[in-house]
């Protein structure tokens, strides 16, 4: 994008600005709106009215389409605190618990004992 500086009459200046509304990663579509598509496809069967159009893909319309995505985002984004909140919280820490990185024994030593300075 070319964008037009203010300058004095007479001279025109120029300027190149990087402009990038939006970045979408490939970690971010892998780890939110897959989850999320499978999951409201697993939910479809709940609501009969939204599994009979996603039953009939070659139907569906734009719109439809785009509050799909939506959606899909919305429930893999719900996913993903459920992971952070429930998962990591009363699972994972509990059971696997990191090092501790502040104790005396990870320091290295000199041959007296004593403890090296950096």
């Amino acid at each position: 994008m070319i964008a037009q500086g203010c300058a004095p009459m007479g001279s025109n200046v120029t300027q190149k600005v990087n402009v990038s509304m939006v970045s979408l990663k490939w970690g971010d579509f892998l780890s939110t709106l897959l989850p999320g598509a499978l999951a409201l496809f697993a939910l479809a069967g709940f609501f009969p009215a939204m599994d009979t159009r996603l039953h009939n893909i070659e139907q569906i319309g734009t719109t439809f389409g785009v509050v799909l995505l939506i959606a899909a985002a919305l429930v893999g984004e719900l996913l993903g605190v459920f992971a952070r909140v429930v998962w990591e919280r009363f699972w994972l820490i509990p059971h696997c618990k990191p090092p501790d990185a502040l104790k005396l024994a990870h320091y290295p030593r000199m041959g007296s004992g004593r403890f090296l300075r950096w």
